[in-house]
């Protein structure tokens, strides 16, 4: 959300031309997040890392390294998200400002805000790159996170029986991501 009492903020690390976008389609669906829609329609960037999280918060960081966000203050403090010497690469976010973000130098900086289990914990033991880390919005408990050795998850109380999540589903969409990222 943009701006109650100046605790969130809208900005690019590069200015947009302002012309015709490929990701007008993309953002007319996102109306919940005002200024990534406004953003997507006047940048033709193709996406490496879009994060959506509660309140109308985002993070958006194209191919060509221009990045557009709407982040509470607490996560900008923590991300620098406009560090131009050391940019964030990939920030995933979660229930009640739950953040993971990843820099431009490998260097990680979390705050699951007590949600997620012990998901702060596996952050600190990682072996390997983070690939990929879907934290759920609507149950603080419910998390996967996939590395390069391995997925661990925790359904909370999500009950994707009936959305056509089964086990089998998860672990093939897991290989799947997994042989993009690597090849």
């Amino acid at each position: 959300m943009i701006g109650p009492g100046g605790l969130s903020a809208v900005g690019t690390s590069e200015g947009s031309d302002c012309h015709d976008s490929a990701n007008a389609g993309l953002a007319s669906r996102l109306s919940a997040y005002p200024g990534l829609e406004t953003y997507l329609r006047s940048n033709d960037s193709s996406p490496v890392c879009v994060a959506l999280g509660e309140d109308g918060n985002y993070f958006f960081r194209g191919e060509d390294g221009a990045s557009a966000w709407c982040l509470p203050q607490s996560i900008e403090d923590d991300v620098e998200p406009d560090n131009d010497d050391n940019p964030v690469e990939h920030l995933y976010l979660g229930k009640d400002n739950a953040y993971y973000a990843r820099l431009s130098d490998g260097a990680t900086r979390w705050n699951m805000r007590g949600n997620y289990g012990c998901l702060d914990m596996e952050f600190s033991r990682l072996t390997s790159d983070l690939l990929c880390l879907g934290a759920n919005l609507e149950d603080d408990r419910s998390y996967f996170l996939l590395t390069r050795d391995g997925v661990r998850y925790n359904a909370g109380r999500a009950q994707p029986v009936g959305r056509g999540l089964t086990p089998q589903t998860f672990n093939t969409w897991v290989e799947r991501f997994r042989s993009l990222r690597s090849g």
